[in-house]
């Protein structure tokens, strides 16, 4: 039986994406030892977002 999406399944989704996405870019930038002051923002920034929708997307899918 599929569920159904609700607003609190959507906002938790994204609440986790979030989560997830900031991890994966500060672990990144930790591994490569970059310093977030002398990087790119907007490479940062686009990096997150890409990486943000993309896990949200997934998880919206996966739930649908």
């Amino acid at each position: 039986m599929k569920n159904k999406l609700d607003k609190e399944l959507i906002v938790s989704l994204a609440a986790i994406s979030f989560i997830v996405a900031v991890g994966i870019i500060f672990f990144l930038l930790f591994i490569f030892d970059i310093h977030i002051s002398s990087s790119n923002a907007g490479g940062v920034i686009g990096s997150f977002s890409g990486l943000s929708s993309t896990i949200w997307l997934y998880l919206l899918c996966r739930n649908c």
